[in-house]
């Protein structure tokens, strides 16, 4: 009698186990935040171990930025990623040669997700705040769009300007 009561308490904890979604087995769930149709618009996705690391917190979060241009979403590279969550909550960071930046282990809340690009110290680009609400065990994507300046051509008969 003890055995059946126990054997259907194990039951019942496995089957709460597998609802709950807090098992290896449970996929990640992508909350896309963004005005932009279609995204994301990135070829790469989060690996694995990302993925497992998101799944796997309650209390904290995951977020994957990637940043394009307008009209032929390029990646950018080497963009400051700043998630700002106000105080000491947040993180700054640079996009790799995809245009992504990913962090985890973010305490779960609202956040304000900004993007800057320089060269040397001269700004190219300043993004435009975007609110993004960060869950436990979510990794929360955010595709940001920026216009780059445009490289100046020049004149017919002129080679164009080489870095030395």
């Amino acid at each position: 009698m003890q055995h059946s009561i126990h054997v259907r308490l194990l039951g019942l904890l496995v089957a709460v186990w597998l609802l709950t979604g807090c098992h290896p087995f449970a996929k990640p769930e992508l909350v896309f935040i963004t005005p932009q149709p279609g995204t994301p618009t990135s070829r790469s996705q989060p690996n694995q171990l990302f993925r497992d690391l998101c799944r796997q917190q309650r209390d904290t979060s995951c977020v994957w930025v990637e940043v394009r241009t307008h009209g032929d979403a390029r990646p950018v590279e080497n963009a400051i990623v700043a998630v700002d969550g106000g105080g000491d909550r947040g993180i700054i960071g640079y996009t790799n040669s995809e245009g992504i930046y990913q962090w985890q282990l973010l305490p779960v809340g609202v956040y304000e997700v900004r993007v800057t690009g320089f060269e040397g110290e001269k700004t190219l680009f300043k993004s435009r705040p975007q609110q993004v609400e960060l869950r436990g065990g979510q990794i929360t994507p955010v595709s940001i769009f920026v216009d780059l300046p445009e490289e100046p051509t020049p004149p017919p008969g002129k080679p164009p300007h080489t870095p030395e």
